[in-house]
């Protein structure tokens, strides 16, 4: 046998060494896992965890075997979009909402364990019609809350930021009346409200959106992902990692109007939406859409997706009957067919493609085929 090498002995040492710490972090884990109080991730706040949604033995939500799609509302706001315009629309989906706004979410949160919204919150927060319209979608979630289908988790999305985070709730924005359409974790430019009063920030704890998305069972397809969280869309959007790809749809509006936006946080999601492969079909003030290159089949027929951010919303307005909305369903989803064969014609290498002679152009914030064919006067 031969004798060990001091370098053999130094090496052993540090193996040991290394073994040793591993088992004291495992411990440590261990023992934080079973803490109801714990340190945010840069260590500078105290946050409390609470339950959230029932989780099956692989650590995933707990979804109703009858569930088949998936989508995420990054931005719940009032719930037009999770509650008001896909709830209606999917009977077959889980959706996830989140929404940084504390008020928000405490009107929420007491309609479905109160029944009732919180003591002062008509007047206070919000003109009464915007109060009543929040509040049946607050009574329509916590249905569909107890049937497993719907989930809104109170935080700030964020990839540049972590932790507890100050996020301003919309107040400041008009007198006396929370904003919550203006609601941001970056500061307003002081130029487009001159009149505004100084903002008024909360903390509030941030995630990052694969923290969420890894929890989503494997067997669920994706389907879409909206964001609307005032200028702090295409961050919210990286924060997405590799499931980004997985989603058929994204819609937002994916601006920083009015917002300082800090150097290093991205604004323009064309980059990382285009790397993700993903092309843009549609685009207006309140909503730009696009779509996967991997999932273009899925659009053929209007059952098979969603894509909306709710711009029109079934039963919003009095007048608006069940006939109007399938009627703009329709319309919709003729656009949609029409944008996805010239994004079929694009990656084909078609040569009447865009790029090519033009086949199609941009007519009433979408993507559609030119009005003038390639060889025809």
């Amino acid at each position: 046998m031969h004798a060990n090498t001091p370098a053999h002995d130094d090496a052993l040492n540090k193996v040991a060494q290394l073994e040793a710490r591993v088992k004291d972090l495992e411990v440590q884990l261990a023992a934080a896992r079973g803490q109801t109080i714990t340190l945010d991730a840069k260590g500078t706040t105290l946050v409390q965890r609470k339950a959230l949604f029932a989780a099956d033995m692989g650590g995933f939500f707990s979804v109703p075997a009858w569930l088949e799609r998936f989508s995420l509302d990054v931005g719940h706001n009032e719930g037009k979009v999770m509650v008001a315009d896909w709830l209606p629309r999917r009977s077959d989906m889980f959706a996830i909402g989140i929404e940084a706004n504390p008020h928000l979410v405490a009107l929420f949160e007491s309609i479905v364990t109160n029944g009732r919204w919180p003591a002062d919150f008509e007047g206070r927060w919000w003109h009464v019609n915007d109060a009543e319209y929040a509040v049946d979608n607050a009574r329509a979630y916590r249905r569909a809350r107890q049937r497993g289908q719907l989930l809104l988790i109170h935080a700030a999305v964020s990839n540049a930021y972590a932790g507890v985070v100050p996020f301003n709730p919309g107040f400041g924005w008009r007198k006396d009346v929370l904003v919550p359409d203006v609601g941001s974790l970056l500061e307003w430019q002081h130029a487009s409200r001159k009149k505004a009063a100084s903002p008024h920030f909360v903390p509030v704890a941030s995630l990052r959106l694969d923290e969420v998305l890894a929890r989503v069972p494997p067997r669920l397809w994706f389907d879409t992902l909206k964001v609307d969280i005032q200028g702090a869309d295409a961050d919210a959007l990286i924060s997405a990692g590799r499931y980004l790809e997985r989603f058929a749809c994204v819609v937002g509006e994916f601006r920083a109007n009015h917002y300082d936006v800090p150097s290093g946080v991205v604004v323009d999601p064309k980059e990382v939406l285009e790397r993700s492969g993903f092309h843009k079909i549609a685009e207006s003030m309140r909503e730009k859409v696009w779509v996967n290159r991997r999932f273009l089949a899925r659009f053929d027929a209007p059952g098979n997706y969603t894509c909306t951010a709710g711009e029109a919303v079934p039963g919003a307005k009095a007048n608006r009957t069940a006939a109007d909305a399938r009627a703009e369903d329709a319309a919709r989803h003729e656009k949609v067919v029409a944008a996805v064969r010239c994004v079929r014609d694009r990656l084909e290498g078609s040569a009447t493609s865009v790029g090519g002679h033009r086949r199609c152009e941009w007519r009433g914030g979408w993507l559609m085929p030119s009005r003038k064919q390639p060889g025809v006067g």
